[in-house]
């Protein structure tokens, strides 16, 4: 099977191509297929926040700064709980 994209879409993840496949197999149920996928990316995305969250304080001052913050800035996001961030 051949899964035509836009010409400016951009580059999708695993999960994200299964979702669409199965939705051109399975129209009927295409939007629990969306969800599942949607549910799927924030999650990583929440991992990815709290893995550089619990990372942050770690930095040298030459990363933060690249990042555009301060020492003092790291350490606050740090000590913010994870629905926060």
């Amino acid at each position: 099977m051949t899964v035509r994209l836009p010409a400016d879409s951009r580059i999708i993840g695993r999960v994200d191509l299964q979702a669409r496949l199965f939705a051109r197999k399975h129209p009927k149920t295409a939007v629990l297929a969306r969800l599942v996928a949607m549910l799927g990316l924030c999650w990583r995305r929440h991992r990815e926040r709290q893995r550089m969250q619990r990372d942050l304080p770690g930095f040298t001052d030459e990363m933060l700064r690249d990042f555009g913050l301060t020492r003092a800035q790291a350490e606050e996001q740090a000590g913010r709980p994870f629905w926060r961030a």
